[in-house]
């Protein structure tokens, strides 16, 4: 998995192909986390699974994503994008002991921390709260006079299955 995260596809396809196949087909959980970073490793050099690999090990909702990045439906990965985003400071609310005021700063050292310390500024961050909070995926408003981020007190961060 390092490899994966240090963005060495080549290195991580050449581990985990072996690993896939050497895993016994009574561990299909194993082989069922294996099979998503070997298809993520292959898909950057242009290899997609096919659909019986897929339905094999029930990864339908992969098969979604493989195929939107296949046909270039940008849409979809954007719309992805940002729900990765919002689970991320998702998350960070949750560290911060579901604190209904806090600083764009932590959210941005999150951000920045989860894309392997990429360059992200404070008003990037802010911007990608406020696309958030106008898709009502996150119920708050920005104070940018104090740069903080003040979330409702009352389910800031309502279900997905609510939002649709």
């Amino acid at each position: 998995k390092s490899c994966l995260f240090k963005d060495d596809y080549r290195k991580s396809t050449e581990c985990f192909d072996p690993i896939f196949q050497r895993c016994p087909q009574f561990m299909k959980k194993n082989k069922e986390s294996i099979l998503i970073h070997l298809c993520i490793s292959k898909m950057q050099f242009g290899y997609t699974p096919c659909l019986k690999i897929i339905s094999k090990y029930k990864l339908n909702a992969f098969y979604d994503l493989l195929l939107s990045v296949k046909q270039g439906l940008l849409l979809h990965i954007e719309t992805l994008y940002l729900l990765a985003v919002r689970n991320l400071f998702r998350q960070v609310w949750l560290l911060m002991n579901k604190e209904n005021k806090i600083s764009i700063e932590i959210f941005t050292r999150a951000f920045q921390w989860s894309n392997h310390d990429q360059t992200c500024d404070q008003l990037q961050c802010a911007t990608l709260m406020a696309t958030l909070i106008c898709q009502n995926r996150i119920k708050a408003y920005i104070s940018y006079k104090h740069m903080t981020v003040v979330l409702s007190k009352e389910d800031p961060f309502p279900k997905i299955q609510q939002i649709i």
